[in-house]
């Protein structure tokens, strides 16, 4: 078991953990190469695998015997979203490894074909429309069987007693007519009668075939209704592209070109709702106490059915044993042991489509190839697919955010306990560097939830929830049937990138306090310190120059004993801050430099600075967060913040095009993005900060 052995690896906390118990949440947990011997409920726990189970299970350390167990939290694949997601990921599966652009060129919404093969009638279906007739028949009319039973009934009614009618009389006075001299004169008995008995196997088989039926039914008229949403909404969007912002509507455009082309399809989506809303109702009232009463639902039947007379012989059985025949073969694999890692794979497949089309939305050409242990380039900027399925988006060494695909449906109960305390679970990891966890989730499943509740399910990087007390934790649902799961990734990558280039700011030089003094006296753009120099902005290339000969003129007399290679490694220094400065200004929207500083920064207290972008008529500036002091970027829009500024509203108002969140009570207020400290008044009456129940 030498090339088995394996580590375990937090995908959410970027350590190593120890063997687990209890429940773990779907796909954080991974198998990566390491030196342990594990089993897995007896089998090998193989490298590159993730530790979910439908079923309880028990790990095992096989170099010491160390066992822990845990009980199931299983991943949902089967709603219609996770259904898209799982054929789409076991697609781009095959482009693992290939060409970034080969990659853009997919489409992280439902595909137009898959979206009309679900548009029409499936097999199931078919036979299902065909066959209601016999099964409503066989519901109503069933086969019955007589089977003997004694049961007290009325003296005038009994035909015949069984032995033990006087001993049950003589127990019963309840049962007695009056007392005569002679004996008791009774008014019912213990009598043999013979009634209709429908819990035998067939009618089991009918029972058990409307229940799975009526499940289907309402299945397909739900993934219906949310193709239908997905076609609204793509309407909407393109109806109302000019309200949006314009760089997100270019981008966007050709990701829906595909499912917007087909104006059929709205007619489609609505004329199979009613048919299935009709067929939901219909099976309904088949699984009403009055149907079938007495028949056991949950026996055993198997898979397949045994060969009986009345299956053979009455039409009605016949035709619902064909039904049931399909909807088994439908309904196989659902339960494949290698399903639940499977979608964790397809999850994070289609996190890697996700990603692509969101750097493009932020304005990066990327290059290179997209595939485990990859590195996508985009400039300065790397994006790498590590060895435990997740995704480092870094400038040089340094970090900027870790993207884990978690595929475990938070939000899919619906109800504000549940989904609140997976969260907390979540968000007690402690993660070594920014990390955003996107996980499947819909928003009809969100509108449901309270509002606290909500802003916990949908905090990107730029809009923390107000209670995540400074983790650097955000928590994103993607969906293939939103077209803004592509652009609240992207708002939280320009987020990470552009946070990068403000936390330089000011940049440091470090050198002779003499020195410093004389190069910053009479200049706007430096600063002098105890240790050295700051840069408050980018200098004009004059004014660099200009520094540059003072420092070469100056240091015979100001840096004492440095020499001549002091003198060298400081202008390198300058020329390098200066650099530095000027990607502190570079433009979040479209990157382009700064190329007029003087006029165009404008420089403020608290080491802040405002400045416009004069190739995109942005502007934006640097704000310090009152509380934790720490530097954020904000763009200025044109735009009302929405009310309430959950994460849906905000992919409707500002798209990609937002680096912080602003307050509910004022607008020009904004809220830190790593401490999510509010600057209005703690007594303030906000929704947000203090929200009310419902």
């Amino acid at each position: 078991m030498s090339d088995l052995r394996v580590r375990i690896h937090d995908r959410v906390t970027g350590a190593e953990v120890a063997m687990p118990s209890g429940q773990v949440q779907p796909g954080r947990l991974y198998f990566a190469p390491g030196d342990l011997a594990l089993t897995c409920d007896g089998v090998p726990v193989v490298p590159g695998s993730y530790l979910i189970q439908h079923r309880s299970w028990t790990l095992r350390n096989e170099d010491n015997g160390t066992t822990t167990s845990g009980e199931p939290m299983r991943a949902d694949a089967d709603t219609t979203s996770g259904q898209v997601i799982f054929n789409l990921g076991r697609e781009l599966r095959e482009l693992d490894g290939k060409p970034v652009e080969q990659w853009a060129v997919r489409t992280p919404l439902m595909g137009g074909s898959e979206l009309d093969q679900r548009l029409h009638l499936l097999r199931l279906d078919k036979a299902l429309t065909e066959t209601l007739p016999a099964l409503r028949s066989a519901c109503h009319r069933p086969v019955t069987r007589l089977r003997s039973v004694e049961r007290f009934v009325p003296i005038g009614q009994v035909r015949q007693i069984v032995p033990r009618a006087i001993a049950e009389l003589s127990a019963r006075s309840q049962d007695w007519a009056r007392m005569t001299p002679s004996g008791v004169r009774p008014a019912r008995l213990l009598s043999p009668v013979r009634e209709s008995d429908l819990d035998f196997y067939e009618n089991r088989m009918l029972a058990q075939l409307v229940d799975g039926l009526w499940a289907h039914a309402r299945n397909r008229l739900s993934d219906v209704e949310r193709i239908f949403r997905l076609l609204r909404e793509i309407g909407t969007y393109a109806d109302a592209a000019g309200g949006r912002p314009w760089r997100d509507s270019q981008r966007l455009f050709h990701i829906i070109a595909d499912l917007y082309e087909k104006s059929e399809r709205n007619k489609q989506a609505q004329e199979l709702s009613a048919l299935f809303a009709d067929l939901r109702d219909v099976l309904a009232g088949l699984r009403g106490p009055s149907i079938l009463p007495g028949v056991r639902r949950d026996a055993d039947l198997g898979s397949a059915l045994r060969s009986t007379n009345v299956l053979t012989n009455d039409a009605r059985y016949r035709q619902a044993a064909d039904l049931r025949r399909v909807w088994v073969a439908e309904s196989a694999g659902t339960e494949d042991p290698e399903r639940p890692q499977q979608w964790c794979e397809a999850f994070t497949f289609y996190a890697g489509l996700l990603l692509v089309h969101a750097l493009d939305l932020v304005g990066l050409e990327t290059s290179g190839s997209l595939g485990r242990g990859r590195t996508l380039l985009m400039g300065d900027l790397a994006m790498d697919w590590d060895d435990a399925d997740v995704f480092v988006l870094r400038c040089g060494t340094r970090t900027l955010l870790r993207v884990v695909p978690l595929a475990h449906p938070f939000t899919a109960s619906r109800q504000a306990g549940p989904v609140g305390h997976e969260i907390d679970v979540l968000q007690a990891a402690r993660p070594t560097a920014r990390t955003l966890v996107l996980y499947p989730g819909e928003n009809s499943e969100r509108t449901v939830l309270p509002l606290d509740v909500r802003l916990r399910a949908f905090q990107g990087c730029e809009a923390p929830a107000p209670t995540i007390s400074g983790r650097p934790l955000a928590l994103l649902p993607v969906s293939p049937l939103e077209i803004d799961s592509v652009i609240r990734l992207a708002r939280s990558l320009r987020w990470a990138i552009v946070r990068e280039r403000v936390e330089a700011y000011p940049v440091r030089v470090m050198c002779d306090r003499k020195l410093a003094n004389a190069l910053a006296e009479g200049s706007e753009w430096l600063t002098a310190t105890p240790d050295g120099l700051l840069l408050r902005r980018p200098p004009a290339p004059y004014e660099l120059q200009d520094a540059v000969r003072r420092v070469e003129s100056s240091a015979p007399l100001r840096v004492g004993t440095r020499g001549p290679a002091g003198i060298d490694q400081l202008r390198t220094d300058l020329t390098a801050a200066a650099f530095e400065a000027s990607e502190t200004t570079r433009c979040p929207l479209c990157h382009t430099p700064c190329a007029d500083p003087i006029r165009a920064v404008r420089l403020r207290d608290n080491d802040t600075f405002a400045t416009h972008c004069v190739s995109c008529d942005q502007a934006w500036e640097i704000r310090r967060c009152a509380g934790c002091s720490s530097p954020f970027p904000v763009l200025h829009t044109r735009k009302e913040p929405p009310a309430p500024a959950h994460g849906d509203t905000l992919d409707r108002t500002f798209g990609s095009e937002m680096l912080t969140s602003r307050c509910w009570i004022r607008p020009a207020a904004t809220l830190c993005p790593l401490c999510s400290k509010c600057p209005e008044p703690s007594s303030a009456t906000c929704n947000r900060c203090s929200p009310v129940p419902t």
